[in-house]
């Protein structure tokens, strides 16, 4: 069995999510799953490798013991994109680029953090691809780490002003999105997360070919992930918190 997570959002304001995600992880032990991949935004806020409090070392901690049950595979998302090789080494974990494909079964599955779907959102895409440029995350990285913290708190406000201003329709997965990606790595099936509205989405069809599009949940009051069973390839949306 694999399972699929994203959004946890994982903050110190939020321990409730933090006890949830060692009780899962706990519970991956316990079903023997054979891997498990994080689809983007573990974190709320990540501002680099060098931030280390005791919260963080305790999933530091929990995700390498893991590890020695299962491998864990990480793709960053929007808000935890600068995680680093420190990190991931310490952890355990192996990072993933985004996109990210494997093959079960003779079935190609895309794997994405999902915001690349979103092609409606344009200003959203465009402080990505700025955000994002290797140049100004090498200076960022490179700021003392109380500046960073204090960019994070400003980015992140200003990202819920946005969305609140944002028609709902434009920050999800458009219909173009998912053509465009899905031929371009000609995939069967696009397992994301980033829109916090799980779902296995109706087929679609394109060029003669089917799609599947599964949306994985955020985590809160629902901790909505996802499970393929190998044997009969079948994928289940679960909820973790119940």
């Amino acid at each position: 069995m694999i399972r699929f997570i994203s959004d946890l959002h994982l903050d110190p304001s939020r321990p409730d999510t933090i006890r949830a995600f060692f009780c899962f992880l706990e519970n991956c032990q316990t079903d023997k799953i054979n891997s498990l991949y994080i689809l983007g935004d573990f974190f709320e806020t990540w501002v680099g490798d060098d931030y280390i409090e005791p919260w963080v070392e305790q999933i530091i901690q929990e995700l390498a013991k893991s590890n020695k049950h299962f491998p864990i595979y990480f793709m960053a998302g929007n808000r935890d994109f600068t995680l680093g090789k420190t990190f991931a080494n310490k952890s355990k974990l192996t990072i993933l680029k985004d996109p990210h494909t494997l093959t079960f079964k003779n079935k190609k599955i895309l794997l994405m953090h999902g915001d690349l779907l979103c092609t409606e959102d344009l200003s959203y895409l465009k402080f990505r691809k700025v955000i994002r440029n290797p140049a100004l995350l090498f200076i960022l990285k490179r700021l003392p780490l109380k500046t960073r913290l204090n960019l994070a708190s400003k980015l992140r406000d200003n990202s819920a002003k946005s969305m609140q201003q944002k028609k709902v329709n434009i920050m999800d997965a458009t219909h173009e999105g998912v053509i465009k990606f899905t031929r371009k790595y000609d995939c069967e099936i696009i397992i994301h997360g980033h829109t916090h509205r799980p779902k296995i989405h109706d087929i679609l069809i394109h060029d003669k070919h089917a799609i599947e599009r599964i949306t994985l949940g955020d985590w809160g009051k629902t901790a909505i992930g996802l499970e393929l069973n190998e044997v009969n390839f079948d994928f289940k949306l679960i909820d973790y918190m119940n």
